[in-house]
């Protein structure tokens, strides 16, 4: 009864975690999408909740996006690192291959530290350009 009133109201879900952010003392927003379409709505009568999460992975064209997506975006813009992408994962070793699969066939993408070139007169991305603003995003921390 109740998976059909809410197969029957939803409009989506959006969840969030803020993610240190690669080049500043700030943070950095990750998100996942779900959008009530007509297939979420079918697995939520169905009960296949199982299915929601490829449902997002191949519905990014209508909104949607799952946080491993949303996190190996950011690790590519070089928002984030790596490192902090990998442990706010919900599937390690599928974002691993993702981000691999991304960049080119690299094992794992090398993060230099901040205000460190990445090869020896290299520039490291992003300087001079914070990935967001400087000011504290959360009030009261």
């Amino acid at each position: 009864m109740i998976q059909m009133q809410l197969a029957g109201t939803l409009r989506g879900i959006l969840s969030q975690k803020l993610i240190p952010a690669y080049l500043s003392s700030g943070r950095v927003l990750a998100y996942e999408v779900l959008i009530g379409s007509t297939p979420v709505r079918r697995c939520i009568k169905e009960d296949k909740i199982d299915q929601l999460i490829s449902i997002m992975q191949t519905s990014r064209n209508d909104g949607m996006i799952t946080m491993d997506q949303c996190l190996e975006d950011l690790v590519l813009k070089k928002k984030i690192t790596y490192e902090d992408g990998y442990k706010n994962s919900d599937d390690k070793k599928d974002f691993e291959k993702r981000v691999k699969d991304r960049i080119g066939g690299e094992k794992k993408p090398q993060t230099p530290k901040p205000n460190q070139p990445a090869q020896p007169g290299a520039q490291s991305p992003g300087v001079g350009k914070p990935a967001i603003s400087t000011t504290p995003q959360v009030k009261g921390h």
